[in-house]
């Protein structure tokens, strides 16, 4: 069955008059093909070789998928080698699989966090793992909110702020095994108040992670309870960097080269990275340049939020 045909079997009469949505939400400039897929992906719907992770363990070729993620391990370094790895646990609604990226791909998991959603391109399956290769490729296609600390509500999370006061280690008897445990804590803060964050990591060192008072930083993972935020085992603290405002211009897109102009700063990045940082993603029938171009207009003469590093944008917000 095409992605018309399974589209057609989940909205049954609303069909066309979905697709007519999908296609006025993008100015009239998707086909109906494309519309019909961008659908299709927003419900799960495998084509295009799109395959549920129930499936991969029996799949030889290459395959692509889409996932959420629940946890990002650390990164494994190798002992007289540059390479790299990275483990992420992903599930989607038929199974749960672990995510091996490595090298470049690894590096990307760095900004990736707890139910962001993903795509994958041409991996493969091996030893009971899904692996990334050179020739495959990972995006970001829909980040988890970043919720700020006076949006915080009971439960997992992932909360960004800056550092605020970092107080003594605490070192206590933990009840059960009769040893010195260490227990470290800082107030995250944002524009109205902050709260506590506790680190139940025992091996966690400010120095080691880089973090200070003053940093910007998205806590991945957490737990939320009695007006407290628990860090755990689970969880990492990423290093957003010196987080910057000004009035978004726009866009030129030269190839896959793209400018970006934003106050009086301008920014110069790949076609595929300017995509992951605006929240789009590639639609066939579609241009990556249309899709970029409309996002820009869009956010032309707003003031955003931003995050650059060599003179490229890594984050984006309104």
């Amino acid at each position: 069955m095409d992605a018309e045909g399974k589209l057609g079997e989940e909205l049954g009469e609303k069909l066309e008059e979905e697709i007519s949505k999908k296609i006025e939400e993008f100015g009239g400039l998707l086909s109906r093909e494309a519309a019909i897929r961008l659908l299709c992906k927003e419900r799960g719907i495998a084509i295009d070789g799109l395959i549920l992770l129930a499936e991969a363990a029996k799949t030889v070729l290459p395959f692509s998928f889409n996932a959420t993620v629940k946890r990002v391990f650390p990164v494994q370094y190798y002992p007289g080698s540059q390479d790299c790895s990275v483990r992420l646990h992903i599930y989607d609604k038929s199974a749960e699989a672990t995510l091996v990226l490595w090298n470049e791909q690894a590096k990307i998991a760095q900004q990736i966090c707890h139910q962001d959603e993903i795509e994958v391109r041409r991996a493969y399956f091996r030893g009971g793992e899904i692996w990334v290769g050179k020739g495959g490729e990972i995006k970001i296609v829909k980040r988890a909110p970043r919720l700020q600390v006076d949006q915080l509500t009971a439960g997992i999370c992932n909360v960004e702020g800056q550092v605020g006061e970092i107080e003594p280690d605490y070192f206590y008897i933990d009840k059960k095994t009769g040893k010195e445990k260490k227990m470290s804590a800082f107030q995250l803060c944002g524009k109205n108040g902050c709260r506590r964050v506790v680190i139940w990591q025992e091996d966690f060192d400010y120095s080691k992670a880089g973090i200070s008072t003053g940093d910007l930083v998205v806590l991945d993972n957490v737990l939320f309870k009695n007006g407290e935020i628990h860090f755990n085992f689970n969880s990492r603290l990423i290093k957003k960097g010196a987080e910057e405002q000004g009035e978004f211009k726009y866009v030129k897109v030269e190839g896959q080269e793209c400018k970006v102009w934003i106050g009086k700063r301008q920014f110069t990045m790949k076609l595929g990275q300017l995509l992951s940082v605006l929240g789009l993603k590639e639609v066939e029938g579609a241009e990556a340049k249309t899709l970029i171009e409309l996002k820009a207009s869009w956010l032309a003469g707003k003031k955003v939020r931003y995050v650059a590093q060599n003179e490229s944008l890594v984050w984006l917000s309104e």
